[in-house]
């Protein structure tokens, strides 16, 4: 059995099988996060530079140009 400690300083049982699956849905969900900025890249128009843009700048040029959007409509 392993033991970790809880929030409130206290220990608790964690089998490996649920050690694993906890691990397997964070593996997976960190999956899916990196396959949206994936998809958001390929959306926002980015300058001459075939740098690939980190999460970071990919929130920032997309933030970037919806306001560019929203000013073309106004």
């Amino acid at each position: 059995e392993r033991l970790r400690k809880t929030k409130n300083g206290g220990v608790a049982n964690k089998l490996p099988h649920q050690v694993l699956r906890r691990n397997e849905r964070e593996r997976k969900r960190v999956q899916q996060v990196n396959l949206g900025f994936v998809h958001l890249r390929d959306r926002v128009p980015q300058s001459t530079s075939s740098k690939k843009l980190s999460k970071v700048e990919t929130l920032r040029e997309a933030a970037r140009y919806i306001k560019h959007l929203q000013d073309i409509l106004r």
